[in-house]
Formats: C-alpha cells, structure tokens, sequence
C-alpha cells in the first residue's frame, strides 16, 4: 500500500481510543509509524516532509507536516491538548483579543480567530522561519481575516538574540541553549517586550488572553508584560515545567493571579 493509504487507515484505528493501547503496545505509537513509513533517519525528523491536511474544531482545516513531531500529534490527536481548547472555547468571547506567543503552524490562532470572530483579533508571534511559513499558509487556507502574524520572539528585551532549533521537534525550539543535545542550528532573530509592543502597536486596546508556549522562556516573556500584567490581567495559559511551577507561581501572585494546573505542563493564570 502506499503512504496514503497507510495513513488513512492506521489514522482511522489511532482515533478510537480503545486501539491505541494496542498499537502502544506494538510499538506503533504515531511518532514511531511515521517515522517507518517515510523512512526517517537517526529520528531526525526535521529534514523529511509529508504533509497532509486534517480538519479540526469549526470547520476549520490545518496542513501537517507529518514529519514533525508537534505536527504529528496535532494530526493523529482526535482533538489536541484538548483540555486547552475546551477552555478557550468555554471563555473567549466574540472581540477578544488573543495573543498567541510561540505560535508554531498556528493551532491555536486558528481556533481563537474562529472563538473570536470578526469583531476580535489573533496576534501570533513564530520566529522559526520554517513555521512562519507554514503558519501563514494555514491562515491563508482557511481564509481567517483576524490573525496578524509577527515573525519574532517575545522575551524581556527588544533585542536580536540566538534562537536555537530544536533537530527533533518543530514545536520545541527556544531562545535557551538546549542542555541535553546539541541543536542543529543557531539562528539570529528578533525579540520584542510585550509591554513595549502593546503600547506601540495597540494602544488603548483591551488584551483578554495570552498564550505562552515557548520552551523554558516563559519567565522572560512574563517579565517582559510586567505592565499588562498590573493593568489589564488577562487571562493565561501558560506551558511551564510541572517541577518548576513555584517560579511561576511565585512571580504570578505578585500579580494577585491564581495558577491553576490543567495539563501536564500547562498553566491556567487568571485573576481574582
């Protein structure tokens, strides 16, 4: 059978959820069947690509390159970190404003443009070029007019800085040096501060929700909305290490914020 038809059908099987302890078992994990289907080298997963196209909440469609890990589980996934979305969907409001920090192939901003509506506005930030990209297509398949796309990082400074890209997983590439291999590439790319951005680029502009996904730099993208923090207090959610999550909530309740864990790694932050 060729690529497409394997797909489909173990797709089909990976999306009852009784089967998947079964194919675990097998070793047919979707990480590990794709990798045997395109023949990926040494795991190194960034230097193959086989897209396919999946709908997901809405109505709403996503290109995937099956490749790629993070593009892996959001395609095999019936709905991916649905606890994340079920939230969003329960309480973002038509006009909100959703800011997508470390934005990927564009998930998340795809889904909070769809939660928003005409009236709101989805600002991503992806500085990988590769899932820049990607990001901008996603948006153009769907034809979402509210998401405005910035190709940078966020941190606590506006300055360039070395981002370093992740040789196994698209979704885990980070402005910190990895501690347990080597990337496969340093890239330059520019960061902005939140608290400069906003009052740059929306002034006088109620920000309701900030997602922040961006592999161990969370602390410095939160220092760097100090400001909106203390003034606005929107919403988070915030993907941080579990056995770490005294920092964040330490620096959060400065903030009068409650830190709620509702994932393996993610963070729910909202004001009392």
């Amino acid at each position: 059978m060729d690529i497409e038809t394997n797909l489909s059908i173990y797709s089909a099987f990976w999306r009852i959820k009784v089967f998947r302890p079964v194919l675990r078992k097998l070793g047919w994990d979707y990480h590990s069947f794709m990798r045997k289907t395109l023949c990926l080298e040494n795991n190194n997963d960034i230097k193959h690509e086989y897209v396919a196209t999946r709908k997901i909440l809405g109505g709403l469609a996503i290109r995937c390159d099956l490749a790629k890990a993070t593009d892996r589980s959001i395609y095999f996934d019936r709905v991916y970190e649905k606890h994340i979305v079920d939230l969003i969907q329960k309480e973002l409001r038509p006009g909100d404003i959703f800011i997508d920090i470390g934005s990927c192939i564009g998930y998340y901003a795809l889904l909070a443009s769809a939660f928003t509506g005409e009236k709101g506005q989805v600002i991503a930030f992806e500085p990988d070029k590769d899932n820049y990209s990607r990001l901008m297509k996603n948006i153009s398949l769907n034809g979402s007019k509210n998401i405005v796309v910035h190709q940078k990082a966020v941190s606590n400074v506006n300055a360039e800085l070395e981002f370093h890209i992740n040789p196994l997983n698209n979704g885990g590439h980070s402005l910190n040096e990895f501690e347990d291999y080597s990337s496969a590439r340093v890239d330059k790319v520019m960061a902005v501060r939140m608290d400069d951005f906003i009052d740059k680029e929306l002034p006088g502009q109620l920000i309701k929700w900030v997602k922040i996904d961006v592999e161990g730099h969370q602390m410095e993208v939160l220092e760097g909305m100090s400001s909106l923090l203390a003034r606005q207090r929107p919403r988070l959610i915030v993907e941080h290490p579990s056995d770490k999550e005294n920092l964040l909530i330490e620096f959060l309740t400065n903030y009068n914020y409650k830190v709620l864990r509702i994932g393996y790694q993610d963070y729910y932050c909202y004001h009392e």
